[in-house]
């Protein structure tokens, strides 16, 4: 059975100038399954090793920001500072400090930095507009036989310096998993996207 798993935000995303056309995102119901839920929250198979969530944790549609988490903390605060971070010394999370867990539960976790990567390797890319708003991200199309038209949308949402919210071209999901020194994340421009160690 595959685990439900779920990248949030802390420092995230990247604003571009680029437009989307309504007919390019196809949203029919019977495209994806939305009902097909984990705990009381939605999920897409993009035919991949895990599950991805619908939205960010403290989101309920895609193209919200939700919550700012500090990586290995488990509650959004108001202020990310070196001072109110509490940094645990580990290479991967645990349920007891995974922010996907602690908030919605049942099976959800912060995906690994493999996980990441699978995702990048086996979908389509596309940085846009959603359809719905004018917040940019990436529409994350499965590649996955079976699964091409099931998608997911990253949304752009800046990321917190001290109480500050801001924007900037890049931005970072974490991962599960970390060199003790830095949390492994996905990083990504309008340009490019990656997993970085």
């Amino acid at each position: 059975m595959k685990k439900t798993i779920f990248s949030i935000a802390t420092a995230v995303m990247a604003i571009c100038l680029v437009a989307c056309n309504k007919d390019d995102w196809n949203i029919e119901p019977a495209d994806r399954d939305y009902a097909t839920l984990n705990n009381g929250h939605s999920y897409v198979d993009l035919g991949l090793s895990v599950n991805w969530a619908f939205c960010n944790i403290g989101a309920t549609d895609p193209w919200e920001t939700g919550d700012f988490f500090a990586w290995g903390e488990t509650k959004s605060k108001d202020t990310f500072t070196t001072d109110t971070y509490t940094h645990p010394e580990m290479e991967a999370l645990t349920s007891s400090n995974d922010a996907a867990y602690a908030n919605w539960g049942g099976t959800w976790r912060m995906p690994t930095a493999n996980e990441i990567q699978e995702l990048l390797d086996n979908c389509t890319w596309r940085y846009t507009k959603h359809p719905n708003t004018n917040v940019y991200g990436y529409k994350v199309t499965s590649r996955v036989e079976g699964f091409t038209k099931n998608y997911i949308f990253i949304p752009v949402t800046g990321y917190k310096d001290g109480s500050k919210h801001c924007s900037t071209n890049a931005g970072f999901y974490w991962s599960a998993n970390s060199n003790k020194a830095y949390p492994k994340s996905l990083y990504f421009t309008s340009r490019k996207n990656e997993s970085q160690n």
